[in-house]
């Protein structure tokens, strides 16, 4: 299902669900049927999502089919352990306790340490961390040598019968590959590298975060004396239990924190205090005003509109409203926002994203549209432009106003005399037309 309903998510976990069945094959753990499932299992996906989906697929086009080099701003140390640092000590200290597994291991057993090849793998390992950090990944001094790490125990399988699952470490390795692969490459057409960075740290988080309570739980039941084959001989040692109680208490301490402190400041984040409480969300616009090119928008005078287009006009019927030139910090498309009805045209650069299968220049001419629409004074070229795009009702309240010409406004009444449109809605100071058939 996510080929069609999260693509980014695709790709992540076709590789996760298709590893998983390999996984056992690496340790000789799996029958006949098993090698015919780890083969046969990324085929089935594959076409599982691909012809369960077809229809939905045949018809979806995206433009975003590409990746290039990221050359700018790049995480640093401390931001990355401020994201996943509660995640990733517990499954370091996991990962310590297993190679401290192995070492037991290779004495007890009295096998040969292959040192040339030991040698080999810690120097690329050293020389991969120092080249990207040259290159300007910081992160890498933290993602390579775990995921190294991580790529051992894979290969090696677990040191004890009871040691954590090799599928722990697979889910580990997969996240801090995807950490490092962000600071490598972005989607081309990205802004910046924002959607590539989050959508794929959604995965991360997910995979660190249930990685990390199966850490956690084990080793907090050691460290609390309940005993585990592969941490007790490492957490007996007082000098090694001591100071792991106190780093995981103040990680689960820090951690707990976020929500006892962002709560309250998103409470106390609102744009009026004086306005209710309520889970009404245009509550707030009745005691709002919004300052747009250093001039006052009263959104009280638009909470009217919106309200009696919510209650009087049936069906889905196109709006013409402003549109302002720049999204997120202006307060265009108020009314499809608010009520739902389609518009004209939406935002900008979401519109843009959204329709880059249509030729170039599209979004913009219609934005260019609904300007001319405001500021002609020509009656004949406004109702042009409103047969066009099949508009049903026009808004004129002080938030047009502010954007429009004196002698775009004038118009108006001379549509309404000539019989183009008729007042809907009129309260003095905003108005609503419907367009007539």
């Amino acid at each position: 299902a996510l080929r069609a309903a999260n693509s980014w998510d695709y790709p992540t976990y076709f590789v996760i669900l298709s590893g998983a069945y390999a996984l056992p094959c690496l340790y000789h753990r799996c029958g006949r049927e098993r090698r015919w499932a780890a083969v046969l299992m990324p085929v089935a996906l594959l076409l599982g999502a691909e012809l369960l989906f077809r229809p939905f697929l045949a018809r979806y086009l995206t433009t975003y089919t590409s990746f290039e080099l990221w050359d700018g701003g790049r995480t640093g140390v401390g931001d990355y352990l401020l994201i996943h640092g509660p995640f990733l000590l517990p499954l370091t200290l996991l990962a310590v306790a297993e190679a401290a597994a192995w070492w037991r291991r290779f004495r007890r057993e009295r096998m040969a340490l292959d040192l040339p090849t030991a040698a080999v793998v810690a120097g690329g390992i050293l020389v991969l961390t120092v080249v990207l950090a040259v290159l300007g990944m910081p992160v890498a001094k933290i993602v390579v040598p775990l995921g190294g790490a991580m790529a051992l125990f894979l290969l090696a399988g677990p040191a004890e019968e009871d040691s954590p699952s090799p599928l722990l470490w697979f889910f580990v390795g997969a996240a801090l590959g995807l950490t490092l692969m962000v600071e490598l490459i972005v989607l081309k057409g990205d802004l910046g590298r924002m959607n590539t960075v989050f959508k794929f740290y959604f995965q991360v988080w997910l995979l660190l975060g249930v990685a990390a309570a199966v850490a956690m739980e084990r080793l907090m039941a050691s460290l609390l004396g309940e005993g585990d084959a592969l941490l007790d001989p490492l957490f007996r040692r007082r000098w090694m239990a001591e100071p792991a109680m106190l780093l995981l208490t103040l990680s689960l301490f820090a951690s707990a924190l976020y929500p006892l402190f962002a709560i309250p400041a998103k409470v106390h984040d609102r744009w009026v205090k004086e306005a209710p409480h309520t889970l009404d969300g245009t509550r707030f616009l009745r005691y709002a005003l919004f300052y747009e090119e250093d001039r006052p928008v009263d959104l009280s005078e638009e909470a009217r509109v919106i309200d009696w287009i919510r209650l009087h006009v049936d069906g889905s019927p196109v709006v013409m409203e402003q549109n302002a030139p720049v999204e997120y910090v202006t307060f265009g498309n108020r009314i499809s926002i608010y009520t739902g009805l389609p518009d004209v045209i939406g935002w900008r650069w979401h519109q843009v994203q959204q329709l880059m299968a249509l030729p170039p220049g599209t979004v913009e001419a219609r934005q260019d549209d609904v300007r001319r629409f405001y500021d002609t004074p020509d009656p004949q070229e406004a109702m042009g432009i409103l047969r066009r795009y099949g508009v049903r009702y026009v808004v004129v309240t002080p938030y047009e106003r502010l954007r429009m010409t004196a002698e775009g406004e004038a118009k108006f009444a001379q549509m309404v005399a000539e019989g183009m449109l008729e007042v809907a809605f009129d309260d003095e100071v905003s108005q609503v037309y419907r367009v007539r058939e």
